[in-house]
């Protein structure tokens, strides 16, 4: 079976901001109850909803992972799973997310529910580039957004670039400017390659 087991949702809501961290736990035991959410290291977490995913599995030791792979969008990078205090998987760019096979596969027969869980991170750059300045070009934009999806802009992109607004008068670089123009927005989730994703895609035995 191949699940994607992480449901997205807006991922990050900082704008012009350095990397951020997401993380979530998510338990191989019956039906994949809720995930629980943590604040470490200053990093912003989300809990995800996975129950119901594998119903009529009766216990979690019939369960078996034999791949793991992941997928985000062009400002996710470095996603990561941990199982039982180990790094099991890595990948560093979106656009060739690993594919890691377990011979023998990993299975999730502890009475234990914190060594049945898999922990997953994954970083989002919403607009910085390598020396901290604000990158019009990464950032998430509403004029760059397709038809079947949008985003409140918050942030300027011309006049004060990176400086928080509502319209693009509050961008101007000198009152009564018009050289200014609000259009960044946080990332959100969806389908499209300007939104994003963040998904723990497993195939799964019984």
């Amino acid at each position: 079976m191949h699940l994607a087991a992480l449901p997205t949702e807006e991922v990050v809501s900082q704008v012009f901001r350095p990397s951020h961290n997401r993380c979530v736990a998510t338990f191989a035991a019956q039906a994949f109850p809720r995930g629980h959410e943590e604040h470490r290291d200053g990093h912003r977490n989300a809990a995800v909803h996975v129950e119901d995913l594998l119903r009529g599995v009766d216990s979690a030791a019939e369960l078996a992972h034999v791949r793991l792979s992941s997928h985000t969008h062009k400002r996710g990078r470095n996603f990561t799973v941990d199982f039982n205090g180990e790094r099991i998987y890595q990948s560093a760019i979106y656009t060739d997310p690993v594919e890691k096979m377990f011979d023998p596969p990993l299975v999730f027969d502890s009475p234990d529910e914190a060594k049945r869980t898999l922990k997953c991170c994954a970083e989002f750059n919403n607009g910085v580039t390598k020396d901290g300045k604000p990158d019009t070009d990464l950032v998430t934009l509403l004029s760059t957004m397709p038809e079947s999806t949008t985003c409140q802009p918050v942030a300027c992109v011309k006049g004060n670039v990176g400086g928080a607004c509502s319209d693009n008068a509050a961008c101007d670089s000198s009152s009564g400017a018009g050289d200014g123009w609000c259009d960044a927005c946080a990332i959100t989730a969806g389908q499209t390659t300007e939104n994003e994703m963040f998904v723990l895609s497993p195939s799964i035995v019984r």
